[in-house]
C-alpha cells in the first residue's frame, strides 16, 4: 500500500488543519531538507505566509492555547510571538552582559595579585598597564592581535607562567616595557573575549 508523501497529505489535509498544525508541518518540513519556497508552490500559497505562519510557533503556551481555543486570531499570535522573542533576546543579552561584568572584576582581580606578586605598585603599575592598553589598541586597529589558542586545562597562573618573555630585562627593554610585555601576552592568551579583558584592564588601572 502506497503512503502519501508528507508534503502531498499535508496539501490534502490544509484547509481543515488549524494555523499551528499548519505551521508545525511546515517547519518538520522545512528541517527535513525541504524549501520554503518549494513547500509553498507545491501548497499554491505564498512563502510569506508560511514564514508569518511558523513564526506562531515561538508564542508561549498560553498563548498557543488561546489560539486554538479562537480566542486570539494567528495575527495577533505572531504579534504576540514577536514580542515575547524579543523579550527572550533582551533578557539573553542582559545575561550576558552581567556574566562578563563578573568575568571582567575576576580577570580584573587577577591582573591586580600579579602586579603585587611581581612587586609592581602606584605610577609603575599604572605606566605598565597604560602601555598593555596602547599595545591592544594598536594590534586589534590594524588586524595583528596575535591569541594563541587557550589549552582547555590551561589555569591562568600556567599560562602567566608560560607568557613570561624571553628576552632580558636591560637597557634596549627597561622595566616597564618588559612587564607591559608579559603583562600583554597573559592577558591576551587568557581572557579571549575583548570585552572582558579591555573592562578587566581598565578596572586594574582604576584601582593602581
Amino acid at each position: 500500500m502506497n503512503y502519501p508523501s508528507p508534503l502531498a497529505k499535508l496539501k490534502a489535509d490544509w484547509p481543515s488543519l488549524h494555523d499551528l498544525d499548519r505551521a508545525t508541518a511546515v517547519r518538520s518540513l522545512n528541517k527535513s531538507g525541504m524549501s520554503v519556497r518549494k513547500i509553498a508552490s507545491n501548497l499554491k500559497v505564498s512563502e510569506s505566509l508560511l514564514r508569518h505562519l511558523v513564526i506562531a510557533l515561538d508564542a508561549s503556551a498560553e498563548d498557543r492555547v488561546l489560539a486554538r481555543q479562537g480566542k486570539i486570531s494567528t495575527n495577533e499570535l505572531v504579534k504576540r510571538s514577536k514580542v515575547a522573542k524579543q523579550r527572550r533576546a533582551d533578557k539573553i543579552r542582559e545575561e550576558t552582559t552581567n556574566k562578563q561584568e563578573d568575568q571582567a572584576q575576576t580577570a580584573c582581580a587577577q591582573i591586580c595579585r600579579w602586579l603585587v606578586s611581581e612587586r609592581i605598585f602606584g605610577g609603575n603599575a599604572e605606566q605598565v598597564i597604560d602601555e598593555v592598553r596602547l599595545h591592544l589598541f594598536w594590534a586589534e586597529s590594524q588586524g595583528r592581535l596575535n591569541q594563541p589558542m587557550k589549552k582547555p586545562n590551561a589555569s591562568v597562573f600556567r599560562i602567566i607562567e608560560l607568557s613570561k618573555p624571553k628576552f632580558s630585562m636591560d637597557e634596549n627593554a627597561g622595566f616597564i616595557t618588559w612587564y607591559a610585555a608579559w603583562l600583554y601576552r597573559w592577558t591576551v592568551w587568557s581572557f579571549v573575549d575583548p570585552l572582558v579583558r579591555d573592562k578587566a584592564l581598565d578596572l586594574a588601572l582604576q584601582r593602581q
